[in-house]
């Protein structure tokens, strides 16, 4: 009888132990399943926050590109009209300069310290009968530039920070640019009724 009780006993933890084990063996692999689903994703988010600080970095050299041109704007002699709008370009990209650069560093991201120096020494060139219209025509360009990585940036992350600096600055952006179109059609009717 103590055999039998022995052997009952016996099974019952063989079965108990197979079972475990069965069991063990499931949840390895659920939780194997598991990690190589969330590499996939640390992998998708690695490239995004790449992109992200790409992005940044792109807006952040047209937004000083566009303040170097409104600061040489504002050092000619030109049309009242052209320095309110260069005044109020310089106003609005330092604004945004540093809120990206507060961004930025929240981020982890390095953006780089410069600036377009070929659009700045064109305008250099330019006689001053024709500057007004070319800075108007060069920072109109680099206005629909940074508007466009702007909203591309937009369309590509979720952080919740970059989408409020994003709505912050891109009204404004399109204000000032209406307002530089604007300005450079009246130069151009101006210059056209006068030849």
């Amino acid at each position: 009888m103590k055999l039998n009780k022995n052997i009952k006993k016996y099974l019952a933890l063989s079965l108990i132990t197979i079972g475990v084990s069965i069991i063990s063996c499931d949840f390895d692999k659920n939780k194997k399943d598991t990690y190589l689903f969330n590499t996939d994703l640390k992998k998708e988010k690695i490239k995004t926050n790449i992109e992200e600080g790409k992005v940044l970095s792109e807006v952040a050299i047209l937004n000083e590109t566009i303040l170097k041109l409104s600061e040489l704007a504002l050092t000619k002699d030109g049309e009242y009209s052209v320095y309110v709008i260069a005044n109020k370009l310089k106003k609005d990209n330092t604004e945004i300069k540093n809120s990206i650069n507060e961004l930025a560093k929240a981020k982890l991201i390095i953006l780089p310290n410069g600036f377009n120096k070929a659009d700045v020494n064109r305008l250099l060139l330019v006689d001053e009968d024709s500057f007004s219209k070319a800075y108007l025509n060069r920072t109109g360009k680099l206005l629909e530039r940074e508007i466009a990585r702007l909203e591309y940036l937009s369309s590509i992350t979720n952080d919740l920070d970059f989408k409020v600096l994003i709505v912050k600055y891109l009204m404004r952006l399109n204000h000032d640019l209406d307002q530089l179109n604007k300005k450079t059609i009246k130069l151009l009717t101006i210059k056209n009724s006068i030849l």
